[in-house]
């Protein structure tokens, strides 16, 4: 007889698979659920365009797309069918649909790096996804995803479903299917792309907005590189094919196939790319949403003609300087209401660098230092050293010795004074006491996103950030360490008037403590009053950091009021110096305190909060400088160039 146990434990094996089951049963019959007819895939047609407002509510951009131009199968180069199978799904012509084989290589991949890392999705599933679905990632969605590529695969063959790809999947700049890239990107009909051509157009699909040549040509060219290398390694091409497409020149040409009407380019482009990144492409360019932005097209104005107006100054002062970025963010909300990504946007000139272009933000990345050494013991009255050190350098036997701008060392001085007067010794000597890591880890929480150099170097600037970046960041220490991602869509309705995505109610999270917050907003508003912030003023209370990189390559000034924060880079696309005199607090601080303070023209002067508790500041700066005047500047200096050429590591 079975005893008690086992006939407990096969009653529970049996409940436990009735359960399974069941769920299982319910998952498919929801997947199963309102599955669309393939049949429809050859004539898939939507043309309504979608519009953009600004906060005010008034259209700033419509877009759409025109008539897909469809190819037969003899009109698509081999190349390019080769180029497409070898990078999106090398096994395509194995599988029915689903590639079990290509799902078990990426899993062992992700486990080996222990982090998402490869794709496993079929040409077919792309297919699905692009025209079926929505990119919301769902077990339901994914189950729908491989229904769907099992049908397709049923009713059509692969050099069909292969031509339905090529002539329904978006490949960028608004062009549907491979006829429409080949007009866009070189003014040709597909069947005369040359290997170099087809392999770059191949490896749009994956990310075009991200691969698009026409705006950041480099990244086109890194995605050519790939794809002619998978070739190579399919056995589609040699390796010498290879090497020539790549080194060819491609002719490109600009034959935009997406018709669009944009009142602020910087912005309304921006505003196209997230909503690329939430919603297949055919539902941005045909679907006929109704998009409203966080732009404040007072703010807008503002900084588009303040920007052009101090980069034309700055030019007849004899400086290089021909570019320029600003963002202006509402910190509690986290909405972008101003974008400015370069001096004109025009045909031969759409890159946006508010949030495309990284760049070393020089004096203006200690803004973390300091967060970091107040959240490891340090106050603002705390006594650091400005005398002479040096670090072992990145290369065996060479040192790193930081500099001053000013030449100088005042000896010991307080935190406050440190981030004030912006010195560089003091603050790297600061940092080696808790590690750069705790910096880095720092910034990433606060909102920079991208690689930050391990490095003591990079106290002091030596990494790349973006503007967007840095507004993020103000955001978060005006918002007394709270962080709000920030945004450029409020919500969005469908072509029937639904909300589909609404950003009205932010997640907030504290990722600074409040008392280092608050002293960070107080040494931080010492600087705008005796730092080297003291020349920009506002009329209000705000808080500002100025930064050069080295070799005045790039100028910035990063600052917020209680109601707003802004950031402003200054420099040249090609990294060449603007010339001796192009600090922070030059053309950067110029443009950031013209338009902070015709932004904030007729609203109410507000102060930041007062903590309920002692910061500990003023009493050791008081007693440093009574000790010793001679440390402290008589009158506002010169801003820093905080890392020498000849130290950069």
């Amino acid at each position: 007889m079975m005893s008690r146990f086992l006939r407990y434990l096969l009653t529970a094996f049996i409940i436990f698979g009735v359960l399974i089951f069941g769920i299982g049963f319910g998952v498919l019959a929801a997947a199963f659920h309102n599955l669309p007819n393939v049949s429809l895939l050859n004539h898939y047609h939507s043309y309504l365009a979608t519009d953009i407002y600004d906060s005010k509510g008034g259209l700033i951009g419509e877009v759409y797309t025109q008539d897909r131009q469809p190819l037969t199968w003899d009109e698509v180069p081999a190349n390019l069918k080769h180029a497409l199978v070898a990078t999106e799904d090398s096994r395509f012509y194995y599988h029915h649909g689903i590639d079990f084989v290509g799902i078990a290589r990426a899993a062992l991949v992700d486990l080996i790096k222990m982090r998402p890392v490869e794709g496993a999705s079929t040409l077919t599933q792309q297919l699905v996804r692009n025209l079926f679905l929505t990119p919301q990632v769902s077990l339901i969605r994914k189950i729908k995803e491989a229904l769907l590529a099992i049908e397709i695969e049923r009713h059509f063959s692969k050099d069909e479903i292969l031509l339905m790809y090529l002539n329904q999947v978006y490949f960028g700049e608004g062009a549907y299917g491979a006829q429409a890239a080949a007009q866009t990107y070189f003014g040709k009909n597909c069947k005369d792309l040359d290997l170099a051509q087809c392999a770059l157009i191949a490896g749009l699909p994956q990310a075009p907005s991200l691969y698009d040549p026409l705006v950041n040509f480099k990244y086109g060219k890194r995605r050519q590189k790939e794809v002619l290398g998978r070739m190579v390694a399919q056995g589609y091409i040699t390796q010498k094919q290879a090497y020539q497409a790549y080194h060819e020149s491609l002719n490109m040409v600009s034959q935009k196939q997406a018709q669009d009407t944009l009142k602020y380019p910087y912005f309304t482009t921006y505003v196209i790319h997230k909503l690329l990144e939430k919603f297949p492409a055919r539902l941005v360019y045909q679907g006929g949403l109704q998009v409203y932005t966080t732009l404040n097209p007072r703010e807008q104005k503002i900084a588009q003609t303040d920007l052009r107006k101090v980069i034309q100054y700055g030019e007849k002062t004899g400086l290089r300087v021909s570019q320029g970025a600003l963002v202006a963010v509402q910190p509690q909300t986290g909405y972008i209401t101003a974008m400015v990504g370069g001096y004109r946007y025009d045909k031969q000139d759409q890159f946006n660098r508010a949030w495309q272009a990284r760049r070393q933000p020089g004096s203006a990345f200690k803004i973390f230092d300091y967060t970091t050494a107040l959240d490891n013991g340090f106050k603002p009255g705390s006594i650091i050293l400005d005398e002479p050190i040096c670090y072992p350098g990145s290369e065996p036997g060479k040192l790193w010795c930081p500099q001053e701008w000013d030449g100088k060392f005042w000896g010991p001085i307080t935190v406050e004074q440190g981030y004030a007067w912006s010195r560089n010794t003091a603050t790297v000597r600061m940092v080696s006491t808790f590690g750069i890591q705790k910096v880095i880890g720092f910034a990433h929480k606060m909102g920079i996103r991208g690689h930050l150099s391990p490095y003591l170097p990079t106290a002091l600037g030596a990494s790349s950030v973006s503007p967007l970046d840095m507004a993020d960041v103000l955001a978060t220490l005006d918002n007394q360490g709270i962080h709000v991602d920030l945004t450029s869509i409020r919500y969005i309705k469908d072509r029937n008037g639904n909300i589909i995505y609404n950003r009205r109610n932010p997640v907030r999270t504290a990722v600074v403590p409040l008392k280092v917050a608050d002293g960070m907003i107080s040494i931080m508003q010492d600087q705008m009053i005796q730092g080297t912030g003291t020349g920009l003023q506002i009329g209000r209370p705000a808080c500002g950091k100025t930064g050069t990189s080295s070799d005045f390559k790039d100028a910035w000034f990063v600052g917020f009021t209680p109601q707003l924060a802004c950031v402003v880079w200054t420099g040249n696309d090609n990294d060449s110096s603007m010339g001796y005199g192009a600090w922070g607090d030059f053309l950067s601080g110029k443009i950031w305190h013209d338009f902070m303070v015709q932004a904030l023209k007729g609203k109410p002067v507000e102060s930041f909060p007062v903590p309920p508790y002692p910061l500990n500041q003023g009493a050791a700066a008081a007693a440093s400088s009574k000790s010793n005047p001679s440390k402290l500047p008589k009158q506002k200096a010169a801003p820093h160039s905080s890392l020498p050429q000849t130290q950069k590591q």
